[in-house]
């Protein structure tokens, strides 16, 4: 299965696509059966991935806006969500 960037996408399988947007998340089980959200920003895979839609969302925001990753993370945990610790 392709990921958002035409790529073949080997992080496991693509449950759902969900886009807001410049910001696609794949939800998807890994090979241990795990759920992740993995973010792409214009269609391109940013290597990271969360635990919940809102977490890859909060990496999404921050990557647009060149913030580091624990940006997102620090956000996610004041408000309670899970992230990608």
């Amino acid at each position: 299965m392709k990921g958002p960037d035409g790529n073949h996408f080997v992080w496991g399988s693509i449950i759902e696509t969900h886009t807001i947007g410049d910001i696609d998340v794949v939800e998807h089980t890994t090979n241990l059966n795990t759920r992740l959200f993995h973010v792409f920003i214009d269609k391109k895979d940013t290597c990271q991935a969360a635990k919940s839609l809102f977490g890859a969302l909060l990496l999404g925001i921050a990557k647009i806006n060149k913030l580091p990753a624990d940006a997102a993370r620090y956000a996610a945990k004041i408000l309670g969500v899970p992230s990608d610790d």
